[in-house]
C-alpha cells in the first residue's frame, strides 16, 4: 500500500511538472448556441484527462495554427462537450513527453454555417 502511495505522489509531481507553451487565457468559441467560453484551468483539466483523441503521430502533418512545424510530436484534440464543458468547443494540442511540453495548437467552435460545413474558430485572448 506504501509503495502505491509513493507511486502517485510520483506521478502527481511529474503531472505538475509539464511545461505548457502558448495557451490562451481564454477561449472564446463561436456556437450555435451562443459562446462558448474555455479558461486556461479548463484546457490543463482537459489535456490531463483521459478525453482525448489522436489526431496524427506527426503534428507536422496537420494544417495547424501554431504546431506545424513540430516533427514527431502527437497531435491530440479535445472535445470539451462531454460531461462538464458541454458545448464550449474543441481545441487541439501537441505533447513531446521527451520534453514534458504540451504545446496549444489550435482551436474551433460548432459549425455555424451549414453552407460550408465548416467549424467557426475560436478569439485567443492571452
Amino acid at each position: 500500500m506504501h509503495a502505491k502511495s509513493v507511486l502517485l505522489l510520483a506521478l502527481g509531481a511529474l503531472a505538475s511538472a509539464q511545461s505548457f507553451v502558448g495557451f490562451p487565457k481564454t477561449l472564446i468559441c463561436e456556437l450555435r448556441s451562443g459562446e462558448g467560453i474555455i479558461t486556461t484551468d479548463d484546457m490543463r483539466a482537459a489535456v490531463a484527462s483521459a478525453r482525448r483523441t489522436l489526431s496524427t503521430p506527426n503534428a507536422a502533418d496537420e494544417n495547424t495554427r501554431y504546431c506545424h512545424t513540430l516533427q514527431g510530436i502527437p497531435l491530440y484534440a479535445v472535445s470539451l462537450s462531454p460531461i462538464t464543458l458541454a458545448g464550449k468547443g474543441t481545441f487541439r494540442f501537441a505533447e513531446d513527453t521527451k520534453t514534458n511540453t504540451v504545446t496549444f495548437c489550435d482551436s474551433t467552435g460548432d459549425i455555424t454555417d451549414f453552407s460550408i460545413g465548416y467549424p467557426a474558430r475560436c478569439q485567443e485572448a492571452y
